[in-house]
């Protein structure tokens, strides 16, 4: 059995056997280029045979270990937003602009040091200390993804003291709430967790 750099390299040679055979067929038009192009991106990509979505891939392990010792966050943690904002995918770019494993918007990844949010490294570095400015300035963990997902300034605005009421907890829109479960769901998974 292929171990994962193994399937993925596998999953390259196709595609780029395919893009070597349709350039000399004359053949690579926009809609095949594009077709091929969401291959390559999908050999990036992976799922925990296991089926915890939430496990990180092998070649980040060492960087999500680095991110959380530095900035004191539990790993797992880390892991369930990655797997939220981009399923592993470290060239992912949100219509909004956000880009990388961490989904860094560029301003707020020039603010952090970053020269290159397509790298794993920086992107992990900078978007787990984002995260703990968040933490440590909402002091809850649901407002501090709320703040990571729509900006703190929006957060504060809203005047939440109790995110534990829910009255206040709905101010948040229904999008943002949305991410903050599904952030939670897979950081609950991953840890064995029913509640948090």
């Amino acid at each position: 059995m292929l171990n994962t750099q193994g399937v993925y390299r596998q999953k390259l040679d196709e595609v780029q056997q395919k893009l070597s055979f349709a350039a000399a067929r004359g053949g690579l038009n926009a809609p095949v280029f594009s077709k091929l192009l969401l291959e390559a991106q999908g050999a990036f990509m992976q799922e925990d045979a296991s089926g915890d979505s939430s496990a990180a891939p092998a070649a980040y392990a060492p960087i999500i270990r680095r991110a959380a010792q530095t900035y004191g966050l539990d790993e797992a943690l880390i892991r369930a937003v990655i797997q939220t904002e981009s399923s592993y995918n470290q060239n992912a770019v949100s219509g909004a602009g956000a880009e990388g494993l961490m989904q860094l918007m560029p301003r707020t990844a020039a603010s952090l040091g970053v020269t290159n949010s397509f790298d794993p490294a920086q992107n992990i570095m900078a978007g787990t200390r984002y995260l703990k400015e968040q933490l440590d300035r909402f002091g809850d963990l649901r407002l501090a993804l709320a703040a990571y997902n729509t900006g703190p300034g929006r957060v504060s605005s809203y005047g939440i003291s109790d995110a534990d009421d829910p009255a206040q907890y709905e101010r948040l829109s229904e999008g943002v709430r949305g991410y903050v479960s599904k952030v939670l769901s897979h950081y609950g998974a991953s840890n064995g967790r029913t509640s948090l």
